[in-house]
């Protein structure tokens, strides 16, 4: 895991695309508070996704390739989202990533 700062301005909506193996996403930080993701299942196998932050603990159901998922958090005192795809195997094979969020 790289120590970089995140870049790019905070984010109140991002796309999270999932694939074979691998989490993108549109932004590298959420802003505190109401944020909207949509999730897409973009690659070729059936994924889900979990988010877990200090207050968080959401869960987006499997998604079968091309299917997406709309969610709204609320992420007021967090400081990140841990994702991954529970899919057994998944994360072991690189579907996880952590996304910074950005306080005040």
């Amino acid at each position: 895991a790289s120590s970089a700062q995140p870049v790019g301005p905070p984010a109140t909506d991002a796309r999270l695309g999932l694939i074979e193996w691998d989490i993108n996403t549109s932004a590298e930080v959420l802003t505190e508070g109401e944020v909207e993701l949509v999730v897409t299942n973009a690659g070729a196998t059936v994924h889900d996704l979990r988010l877990v932050g200090q207050r968080t603990d959401e869960y987006v159901d499997l998604l079968e390739p091309g299917e997406a998922a709309r969610i709204q958090l609320d992420l007021d005192g967090e400081q990140q989202l841990q994702l991954w795809c529970t899919v057994p195997g998944h994360r072991s094979q690189g579907m996880e990533r952590l996304l910074a969020v950005s306080v005040g």
